[in-house]
């Protein structure tokens, strides 16, 4: 007579404990995205909370004049950002009235491409300008094509340290963040006034400056440098008016808020064109928790899984469909973590993300259900 198999199933501890560091990594991951993903989207809408106290309280005054009774309040004003200053590029004796300077460097040198013919890899190898160095050691052919390792010279930004907006002094930070760039040519009167050791290197190229033996047929390692500026212009600004001065605002959910735009903006449009999330460490962050808890859920599957399933499904099909409920439970949960902080401040957006991290655990308990075919 045959003897009969119980066909137990092992305790849920039991499994654990036979892959405890893996079963502790499967738990640090999922639990450790909760804190990370909560925290991020508390600060998210702390800068949300911000925008809006700022949009509500914003008062437009006239930039030719600074009226006292708007002390320390939003202001919204525009007008001709200025400044005294000069910014130069002492290096390469490049200057100019502006409100930033920045100095590009190129370097030409090798480079590899490749293509499949007949099913053979073929190489080939042209040169080119490049602003970061091409790494030639890990080419197919790396002894006849040689770059320099090194950058001699490296970018530079300057910015001025004193601007105006009419009567109101702007900081350094608000020039910061115009970006209308345009070329600055070099001219053989700015490199007159570079030093004696660079001026004998370099030449006057069209719209830059060149190092090495000719513009018209360079050679690796040949240096091209160019040049652009933001020059004083008409701009928007919004920020707290201190004294003479428009600086960030602080508010009351311990943000800043310094806005400036270029061209006349209406503070309406400013507020509605600027990033509510300017950093995108917030979006960095929720991918990060997702993906922690994505790959915890699938280490746990894995160690939940029974030896029965393993045999009738096969382990391949098996960590296949685990892996597929694991990014749907991921963003089911994480959506739930991120939602949290929403409801108070804008409920719609709240429940928006809990109808979808409910789709998401729907669809997740769909695949888990779905048996796949024996092997």
């Amino acid at each position: 007579m045959a003897e009969k198999n119980s066909g137990t199933t092992p305790s849920l501890f039991a499994r654990l404990k036979r892959t405890p560091k893996l079963s502790a990594l499967g738990f640090f991951l999922v639990l450790g995205a909760f804190p990370l993903l909560y925290g991020n989207e508390q600060r998210a809408v702390a800068v949300h909370r911000a925008f809006d106290e700022g949009a509500a309280s914003v008062v437009h005054v006239m930039s030719d004049k600074v009226d006292a009774a708007n002390e320390g309040k939003v202001v919204h004003l525009t007008g001709t950002v200025t400044t005294d200053e000069t910014l130069r590029d002492e290096l390469f004796g490049v200057s100019a009235k502006a409100l930033r300077l920045e100095r590009h460097v190129e370097m030409y040198q090798w480079d590899e491409a490749n293509r499949v013919v007949d099913g053979k890899t073929e190489f080939t190898y042209t040169k080119r300008w490049s602003a970061t160095v091409i790494d030639a050691g890990k080419f197919h052919e790396p002894a006849d094509h040689k770059n320099p390792s090194l950058f001699p010279y490296e970018e530079r930004f300057v910015t001025a340290q004193a601007a105006r907006v009419g009567a109101f002094s702007l900081p350094k930070e608000g020039l910061e963040k115009l970006n209308a760039f345009e070329p600055l040519v070099p001219t053989a009167e700015m490199l007159a006034g570079a030093p004696a050791d660079a001026r004998a290197k370099l030449k006057i190229a069209p719209g830059a400056l060149f190092m090495g033996a000719s513009p018209d047929a360079p050679q690796v390692g040949d240096l091209r440098i160019t040049f652009q500026i933001v020059k004083p212009a008409q701009a928007s600004v919004v920020g707290m008016q201190a004294a003479q001065a428009v600086t960030p605002a602080v508010l009351s959910t311990d943000r800043t808020l310094l806005l400036v735009a270029p061209g006349e903006v209406d503070e309406k449009t400013m507020f509605g064109k600027a990033p509510a999330e300017p950093s995108p460490l917030f979006l960095y962050f929720r991918i990060g928790g997702a993906v922690a808890m994505a790959i915890g859920l699938f280490i746990l599957f894995g160690v939940f899984a029974l030896e029965r399933e393993r045999s009738r499904m096969g382990t391949v099909k098996l960590l296949g469909q685990r892996g597929v409920a694991s990014v749907f439970f991921a963003v089911a949960l994480g959506g739930a973590v991120v939602s949290a902080p929403w409801f108070e401040y804008r409920t719609w957006a709240g429940v928006g993300v809990v109808a979808a991290a409910i789709v998401a655990w729907a669809l997740g308990m769909l695949v888990l259900r779905k048996k796949p075919a024996a092997v």
